[in-house]
């Protein structure tokens, strides 16, 4: 083994751990949009809060607050992401959808 592997070596692991915990994390992040974009619709279907967190805890995160402005309801899903084990980003998503008119 050469002196300059055994530089480049720890270089290129940090970089494929910092990828990998990048992708992770970018995961995370598409999960709980679907997350918050499942749980708006719940909540303008007239599911009640309780659906939306059963439907945002079933793909990993939590409902962290529920709004109604001008007739959207919006649902706003909160979850963590580890990288590099003890690392953690919060990631969060706000989804909206028209509330359905009661006949």
């Amino acid at each position: 083994m050469t002196a300059e592997f055994a530089v480049v070596l720890p270089a290129v692991v940090l970089i494929a751990a910092a990828l990998l915990g990048g992708l992770t994390a970018a995961g995370r992040q598409i999960s709980v949009i679907d997350a918050a974009a499942t749980a708006a619709r719940s909540l303008a279907r007239g599911d009640g809060r309780a659906v939306a967190e059963r439907l945002t805890v079933q793909s990993g995160g939590r409902l962290a607050a529920v709004s109604d402005t001008d007739g959207l309801l919006c649902a706003t899903v909160q979850t963590d992401a580890r990288v590099f084990g003890s690392t953690v980003l919060p990631i969060s998503a706000r989804s909206c959808a028209l509330a359905a008119a009661l006949p």
